[in-house]
């Protein structure tokens, strides 16, 4: 079972914090109808493009640190490490309105990462 536990938007980034495990959902969203295209960044990062009639977004997935939880340097020792908490957070960006490019374009780049998140949560 999963669940949200958070989602918030910051410097322009919308993200949205899951008790999900990072590579069942990078596979789930791999194999889904909106699947486009991915790029891995290390063992911890990876960005996919998806594209619908509601949206083309290209979204980062990653493993973090709980968002409410307190880090300090002394946690990540090596014997700290492997007992925080970690989860996996979906983040897009720019998270605002685009007034002349929307015009330009004819799309709503706010809705569409809306529409994207959306789609992804409901594939889980």
């Amino acid at each position: 079972m999963s669940y949200i536990i958070k989602e918030k938007t910051e410097e322009n980034i919308k993200k949205l914090y899951l008790d999900y495990d990072k590579e069942l959902l990078v596979n789930t969203i791999l194999e889904s109808d909106a699947y486009v295209n991915h790029s891995r960044f290390g063992i911890s990062h990876i960005t996919i493009t998806l594209c619908s009639d509601d949206f083309l977004q290209s979204v980062d997935i990653a493993t973090v640190v709980h968002p409410d939880e307190n880090v300090s340097l002394t946690d990540f020792t090596i014997s700290n490490h492997e007992d925080l908490q970690h989860v996996t957070v979906i983040s897009a960006h720019p998270y605002k309105e685009r007034p002349e490019l929307s015009k330009k374009t004819g799309r709503d780049y706010k809705n569409e990462i809306d529409s994207c998140f959306n789609y992804i949560t409901s594939l889980i």
